[in-house]
């Protein structure tokens, strides 16, 4: 299923006018519907359309709902892992300046 196709599968979802959604990200009736009918569209407008129909990026360009939810818990997965290893170097730096602390305590 092309771009298009899922933008106007998804409007339609939300039982929203062309109208409607032309309003919303600024673009004529006509520039809509030549949209539903393309398979390539600029990365901007995909932008302004997902924040509109209420989905990201990813979804345009999934084959289906398993391939979306897929890879969009992958980079959930990715992103927690990037977390779970920032936290832990933050810990690692406290710990530091803990130690330090305490070692100036003794001294004083």
């Amino acid at each position: 299923m092309h771009i298009g196709t899922k933008i106007r599968m998804r409007r339609k979802e939300l039982g929203m006018s062309v109208q409607s959604l032309s309003e919303k990200i600024n673009m004529t009736r006509q520039n809509i519907y030549n949209l539903e009918n393309q398979e390539h569209i600029h990365t901007k407008t995909l932008s302004q359309l997902g924040e509109v129909l209420e989905v990201d990026l990813l979804w345009f360009f999934s084959e289906n709902s398993y391939d979306y939810l897929h890879n969009k818990s992958m980079l959930q997965k990715e992103h927690l892992k990037k977390r779970i290893k920032d936290l832990e170097l933050t810990q690692e730096i406290l710990n530091r300046e803990l130690n330090e602390l305490k070692d100036v305590i003794k001294k004083v």
